[in-house]
């Protein structure tokens, strides 16, 4: 009798060890599957991020070529107005240099 209750609490303990050994698997299987839900939902979400970034890209550049293009006369950047090139003669402008350059 002795030897039969022995028995019983090895094997109700072996029960045990597997029920717990179970639910500790189905644990670490839903936690794994819910792992892999948040990287599928991580992945979406950054690909839906990256096409409406695009898609804003796009249409900022079709805004960008249907405005029209207004050209301002350019300026010298000091704010003085050009020099005329009405008659001007290059070669007498090289004159007028060398003159002024203290010879050497």
């Amino acid at each position: 009798m002795r030897l039969f209750k022995v028995l019983a609490i090895a094997v109700a303990v072996v029960c045990v060890l597997l029920v717990v050994s179970e639910v500790l698997r189905i644990l670490f299987l839903i936690g794994t599957g819910v792992l892999i839900a948040v990287a599928f939902f991580a992945v979406y979400k950054g690909w839906e991020r990256y096409n409406r970034g695009i898609r804003r890209n796009d249409q900022s550049r079709a805004a960008r070529r249907s405005r029209r293009v207004v050209e301002s006369p350019r300026q010298q950047p000091t704010g003085f107005q050009p020099p005329a090139t009405d008659g001007f003669d290059l070669d007498e402008e090289l004159a007028r240099l060398r003159r002024q350059r203290p010879s050497s």
